[in-house]
């Protein structure tokens, strides 16, 4: 079974408790929005959070603006009255096998033994017995980051539905 890491083209970034949007074309809001580069905080509208209602998934409200910049100013925020959106976290978590997968050792506890993992999006491998049939989750040794991979089931229902900013990219496979 295939694992796809989720790509959201609108950006969201975080100013302090508040997100600043830079959408799309006309600054429009997509079904998905994100927190910028590297970030993996996908921010979603009401009608993709009706649809992950089964998912295993939270929502948390946020407060969002759009930032403002006149020519030789500063950039001055104002809330934004558009787009109602909810921040999706994925709640389940998933077990790489380490060995097989791409990924590297970038620290190793001498007292507890906890190892800290290279962070991994492409080439991972999941044991079967590490998967409770999640069809949305994070990998356990990307730590507290909020990337979320789908299984290629879920990928096909979310194009079917035909959510906006979204894309998805190959990350690995489901092993037995």
């Amino acid at each position: 079974m295939e694992v796809v890491v989720i790509h959201v083209v609108g950006t969201v970034n975080r100013c302090g408790s508040h997100f600043s949007l830079s959408g799309g074309e006309g600054n429009q809001i997509g079904d998905f929005s994100w927190d910028g580069p590297f970030g993996y905080l996908s921010l979603v509208t009401e009608n993709v959070v009706n649809f992950f209602h089964d998912y295993d998934c939270a929502f948390h409200s946020v407060e969002y603006v759009i930032a403002q910049q006149a020519a030789g100013s500063p950039i001055v925020p104002r809330l934004h009255e558009g787009t109602k959106l909810l921040w999706l976290e994925s709640t389940r978590f998933v077990h790489l096998d380490p060995d097989a997968s791409d990924v590297s050792i970038k620290r190793l506890c001498g007292k507890c033994g906890r190892v800290k993992y290279s962070f991994c999006k492409h080439g991972i491998v999941i044991p079967k017995a590490n998967w409770n049939g999640e069809k949305i989750f994070r990998l356990t040794e990307n730590g507290p980051s909020f990337a979320t991979f789908v299984t290629d089931e879920a990928r096909r229902e979310i194009e079917v539905r035909g959510f906006s900013n979204v894309s998805f990219t190959p990350a690995g496979k489901i092993m037995d």
